[in-house]
Formats: C-alpha cells, sequence, structure tokens
C-alpha cells in the first residue's frame, strides 16, 4: 500500500510541475456528472506532503527490489517537492534525514562519468532510478535523438532520429577545463561513411548515458536516475543559503560534488552575499545534473526560466512556466479551469 501511495504522490508531482495543481482523486468510484475541479495550490502541496511524509514511516530503507520505492526514495522526493515550492526549511530538514539514513553516497570511481555507465547502475549515489531493458516499450530512446546526423555507432546498428538534441556553446564552454563531466560531450565524430566531423557552434551532444553495444534500433538498457545523493546535497546546500546566505556548511555541501568531478573546491570567502552564492548553486546544478530532466525546474525555481528564453530570441510568456491543460482533459471534465495565459 505504501508502494502504491509513493507511486501516486510522486505521480501527481510530475502533473503540478507541469500543469500546477490538479483535481485529487483518492477513490475508483466515479460519478460522470460530478467531476472533480482543480485542488487549490494549499490543498495539493499538503496532500503531496502528507502522503510521502507517511510513506516515508512505512517503506523499507533497502528495496525488496531493484527500482522499488523506499524510504529513502520518499524523502528524497518530499525534499525536492519543498526545493521547488520554496519551502526552504521543510527542504534543508528532510534533505538532512536523507542523508542521515547513512544508506547513500557519491559514487567513488576515478572519472566522475563513469557513475553513468550501465556496468554501474546499481550504486550508492542513485536513490531512485527508473529502471529499462533494451526491448521496445522499456527501453529508453535517448540517445537516438542525440546523435547527430549519420553517426557511426560502436555497437549493433541503432536508430538515428531526426530531433538532434543539442548543447548551447555558452554552457559547454562554462566547465572548468578540468572537470571530468564535460568529457561526456561528443565534440566530433566519424560518419557512416568514414567522414571525420567536427560539430560547431551550438552543436555539441550530451552523451552522458553511453551507448548500450549490444541494443538494436532505438531502446537502450540504460536505468535513468529520477534522484540522486548528489541532488539531496545541493538541495541541502541551496535551502541552507536562502534561509541563512552562504555558510560554510553550504560551501562544504557543494565542494563534497565538486571534488568528486575533479575541478578545485569553492571557499566562503568568494561569495559575499546570499545572491552571489544562489547564482552559482544553480551553475552548480548545470553541470552535475544536464540530461536529468531536472533543468526546467531549476530555472524556474530560480526566477530564470522565462528570462533566458527571451534572451535566446524566444517569444516567451511569464505565463508559460506552466503548460496548458489538454483541450481533451477539459472536454470531459467541464470543472476544469484552464491556467492563466491559454485560450
Amino acid at each position: 500500500m505504501a508502494e502504491a501511495r509513493f507511486l501516486r504522490a510522486s505521480g501527481y508531482i510530475y502533473l503540478y510541475d507541469l500543469f500546477g495543481p490538479t483535481p485529487i482523486i483518492t477513490s475508483s468510484i466515479s460519478n460522470s456528472a460530478d467531476r472533480p475541479s482543480r485542488a487549490t495550490k494549499e490543498e495539493f502541496i499538503k496532500f503531496v506532503t502528507d502522503e510521502l511524509t507517511a510513506v516515508s514511516e512505512i517503506l523499507p530503507v533497502t528495496p525488496k527490489q531493484y527500482g522499488r520505492a523506499t524510504k529513502g526514495a520518499a524523502l528524497a522526493f518530499l525534499t525536492k517537492f519543498y526545493l521547488n515550492n520554496k519551502d526552504w526549511a521543510k527542504a534543508n530538514e528532510t534533505a538532512q534525514k536523507v542523508i542521515d539514513l547513512n544508506t547513500y553516497s557519491l559514487f567513488n570511481a576515478t572519472n566522475r562519468a563513469d557513475l553513468f555507465k550501465i556496468a554501474n547502475e546499481k550504486n550508492s549515489e542513485f536513490i531512485y532510478v527508473r529502471p529499462h531493458i533494451a526491448q521496445p516499450g522499456l527501453g529508453t530512446n535517448y540517445l537516438p535523438h542525440a546523435a547527430p546526423p549519420n553517426y557511426k555507432f560502436k555497437g549493433a546498428a541503432k536508430a538515428n532520429y531526426a530531433t538532434q538534441f543539442k548543447t548551447l556553446s555558452a554552457f559547454y564552454d562554462s566547465f572548468d577545463p578540468k572537470d571530468q563531466r564535460r568529457g561526456v560531450f561528443l565534440t566530433e565524430y566519424d560518419d557512416l561513411s568514414g567522414k571525420h566531423i567536427v560539430l560547431g557552434q551550438d552543436d555539441k551532444r550530451s552523451f552522458k548515458f553511453e551507448e548500450d553495444l549490444p541494443a538494436t534500433a532505438a531502446d537502450m538498457g540504460n536505468d535513468f536516475p529520477v534522484v540522486r545523493y548528489a541532488d539531496i546535497l545541493l538541495s541541502k546546500a541551496e535551502a541552507l543559503n536562502e534561509l541563512n546566505g552562504p555558510t560554510q556548511e553550504s560551501i562544504e555541501l557543494i565542494n563534497q560534488v565538486r571534488l568528486k568531478a575533479g575541478v578545485d573546491a569553492i571557499k566562503l570567502a568568494e561569495f559575499a552575499s546570499k545572491d552571489l552564492l544562489r547564482a552559482h548553486i544553480l551553475k552548480e546544478r548545470g553541470w552535475e545534473f544536464f540530461t536529468e530532466e531536472l533543468r526546467r525546474q531549476d530555472l524556474i525555481r530560480h526566477g530564470k526560466f522565462i528570462e533566458l528564453a527571451k534572451g535566446r530570441g524566444k517569444v516567451a510568456f511569464d505565463y508559460q512556466i506552466l503548460f496548458p491543460l489538454p483541450q481533451s482533459e477539459i472536454d470531459r471534465n467541464p470543472n476544469l479551469k484552464q491556467n492563466d495565459g491559454y485560450k
């Protein structure tokens, strides 16, 4: 039952992230004549936090099976939910509960990029994952979307889509040259015809999740880390900064992650204000979590999502931090109110 409640609460978090508060449905009994309206923000936050708090007291510390919910997963989701709702005190408190489990640690490897190798997936840093296997509908097809045209894969033949996920050069260039995490970007390659291609401006590709060599077509078996221990450390550092401004404790939390990536430690004296450290933490999160589906949340929380879109020449409006509710849902439920800005 606790696992089911965890899955429901985590599903609501995804809905909230994309659409804002939705109706809260806790029963399979449905009356089509009385469809539920959207919960208020306060009601929605209370429901999710109450559920995750409750199941964190029930779920085991060690999963009964790889990929299943645990106490640490519930507390980690709760930490991030508090953080994204700017409840800094609760985010700090809950992150510490994850740390105090003494179950998780930063992955220990010569190269930080090894954390994402398929052979290392079951490690102490991944708190909760989406397991994948190389079968249609059960795999991940990220790499075929990121590979450049006519890319020659090292293993079995694979799909190569026209989507072309690219990386802005400004982001790639922002890494410390010593940063091991930068090494997962594809900057040049040999194509299927043997031609050597050097990727140009805003055209580098993140290969953070390595090729699953025996996989064919589009589906690969790379497990996806939904939340990992580095996120908890940097979330706690951010919450502490928002509560108290720069402190040695927050700097040490950040340095735990930096040192694993082979870059120099930062010093408290470098940050004279909360604003300076806040801006730096956003950079740290970018360097650590690119390609992990967290940047949109981080930019929204820091008030940068729309601003940076406009800076790239996009036509963007403040209300676009949320997606519109699907018209099909509104058609089924006339009590649903569309998000502001959308018709």
